[in-house]
């Protein structure tokens, strides 16, 4: 009989710990590290109102990029990539379980496809100027802030 209640208090916790988890998987924090960060790359180093930030999705990781970092599916699920911006409903999406440290994942990459789109700009090919200035400032600003 106490053989049969361990195996269903096994089954149950395996169930809560897994299959009835319906958020990623995230490092400590991430969520309150992305909202400080949004306000020194969105705000501060971009001057962007707060009312323009892009909202921000972590995802599970579910494939390796061509780099070989975790990554996430495109929606059409044809290229696994380091993150991407919908800008239809400026909305940036991350691998959550990359790193704790946003400086570490395509957060200001990211970002920049967020901002050049409030110009009307669509640069999938990053062929701006900007791209590696910005990425690296912004990148350092993350670090700065142990971000």
């Amino acid at each position: 009989m106490s053989y049969i209640r361990l195996l269903i208090l096994i089954g149950v916790l395996i169930w809560l710990w897994g299959c009835g988890r319906t958020e990623p998987l995230m490092p400590p924090g991430l969520e309150e590290t992305s909202a400080h960060g949004q306000q020194l790359v969105w705000e501060q180093y971009l001057g962007q109102a707060s009312a323009l930030t892009p909202d921000v999705y972590w995802q599970d990781s579910t494939c390796t990029s061509q780099s070989g970092l975790l990554g996430v599916l495109l929606p059409d699920r044809s290229t696994c990539v380091g993150g991407y911006f919908i800008h239809t409903i400026n909305g940036i999406f991350l691998p959550a379980q990359v790193s704790n440290r946003l400086s570490d994942t395509g957060f200001a990459h990211e970002h920049i496809h967020a901002w050049l789109w409030v110009y009307g700009i669509s640069d999938p090919k990053h062929e701006r100027p900007e791209w590696t200035k910005m990425q690296t400032e912004m990148d350092v600003l993350l670090r700065n802030e142990g971000l």
